[in-house]
């Protein structure tokens, strides 16, 4: 239990002061065992005639209440690490419906009032410190290994986002039609062409398209580059960091899926795409087509598909769920990733690879193309297919040269639904969601 560990790890006697929230209250005449969310954990409070100023009126405090308290750490008879509070001065009275509530609400059932849950549910409440405590440890990691954090802006004027459908808005000011930011992969390359060689970005990221367990509208993307790389360079770095996150947040290089524990030590399984059609298909990958696919699961796909289309569903309804062990998806079809480079030895295949783990896809690696003719060819088809204007700007600043460089797209949403208890669902990763 975190809070015993948090009393712990503290010595016998020391001084404890500042807020509380009463969230449970056991009374036994002249002494009351209370349970406070004190210092972000479940501690207990040992209140007590004698000890505890005003013990009579302070025992009388609602659930809910908001408390001010001092007192040393001790410890029961019972061997229970607790506060000896010697102070308590109610500073808000629980409100009725924390007061129903606080006997109660477990991690399966909640009120769907996302604070109100965040108090009542410890797992819930961990679960979001887990997060926090994911972020920073990729920040750091990414630090320590030459990466400098950038921050491109959420609002653009081109929407720079393939075939994916953008939330508009519109600047009051000059009467401009902008876009909120699906990616930072354009504007981070910019920055790359101005002479940063390591760059990355935490972003907020916004698609206008469908909700589901793995979709929402608005998630967390941490995108980086680096130059002189390539897909294989990105993904050893990427279970670096991953075996890196999970050791400093949760203890060991593991997560359970189910009742199945998992290793996420280095190095992770590589696949190719070729390989999981002869696993999960029976048939090779130059076979599978989205003709092939249509007359075998004709209710995910159509023959009119277009390459991106019909590769993504084929990953991740048919060979995500199926891949548990980390592993990386590689040489995957070029349609994936257009500004991902052509495989040398199959230019219908892509230096791009999917990052999956237990039956989640949370990212794209890939080494990128870097001739200025060919980006330029490619923004155009996408434009014809869009009818959306190209980035002229973006064009002009390549000319300036591109350096050779490799990526990665890393869903943290998704990321975050690994360290879930129960049914990894990507809304549970939201603090305040508005859907």
């Amino acid at each position: 239990m975190k809070s015993k560990v948090f009393l712990e790890k503290v010595e016998d006697g020391r001084k404890f002061s500042g807020y509380a929230r009463v969230l449970r209250k056991r009374e036994f005449g002249k002494i009351s065992f209370w349970k406070v969310r004190f210092c972000e954990n479940d501690v207990q409070l040992l209140i007590q005639e004698g000890i505890t100023a005003d013990y009579c009126q302070v025992k009388k405090c609602p659930l809910g209440s908001i408390v001010f308290i001092e007192g040393e750490k001790t410890v029961t008879k019972k061997g229970e690490p607790s506060i000896a509070v010697g102070l308590v001065r109610i500073e808000k009275e629980g409100c009725e419906v924390l007061q129903n509530k606080l006997g109660g609400i477990n991690h399966r059932s909640r009120s769907g009032n996302r604070i109100l849950d965040m108090i009542a549910s410890k797992p819930l409440f961990d679960y979001l410190l887990t997060i926090s405590g994911v972020t920073d440890v990729l920040r750091q990691y990414l630090r320590i290994n030459g990466f400098r954090e950038l921050t491109t802006g959420i609002l653009q004027e081109y929407f720079e986002g393939g075939q994916a459908e953008p939330f508009k808005t519109q600047c009051r000011a000059n009467g401009k039609q902008l876009y909120l930011s699906l990616t930072s992969e354009l504007k981070l390359k910019r920055l790359m062409v101005a002479g940063f060689e390591k760059v990355y970005e935490i972003s907020q990221s916004f698609r206008n398209e469908g909700i589901d367990r793995i979709h929402l509208p608005e998630f967390t993307l941490l995108e980086l580059y680096a130059v002189n790389k390539d897909y294989r360079d990105m993904m050893q770095l990427l279970e670096q960091m991953t075996y890196a996150v999970l050791v400093e947040t949760v203890g060991k290089a593991s997560l359970f899926h189910g009742e199945k524990e998992v290793s996420f030590s280095p190095p992770f399984k590589r696949r190719t795409f070729d390989d999981a059609c002869i696993e999960f298909l029976g048939v090779e990958g130059r076979k599978c087509t989205v003709e092939w696919l249509a007359g075998r699961f004709p209710n995910l796909f159509s023959a009119g598909m277009d390459e991106f289309t019909w590769t993504m569903k084929l990953v991740d309804k048919i060979f995500t769920p199926n891949l548990i062990e980390p592993t990386f998806l590689t040489d995957v079809p070029s349609g994936i990733s257009p500004f991902a480079k052509k495989h040398p030895q199959n230019k219908k295949l892509s230096e791009s690879a999917f990052f999956v783990s237990l039956g989640v896809n949370m990212a794209t690696i890939s080494t990128d193309e870097n001739d200025v003719e060919k980006i330029s060819r490619l923004l155009f088809e996408q434009s014809s297919k869009t009818g959306r204007p190209i980035n002229e700007d973006y064009l002009s600043v390549l000319e300036f040269g591109l350096p050779q460089m490799a990526g990665i797209g890393f869903g943290l949403n998704r990321f975050y639904m690994l360290f879930q208890e129960n049914e990894k669902v990507a809304r549970e990763t939201c603090l305040l969601p508005v859907f």
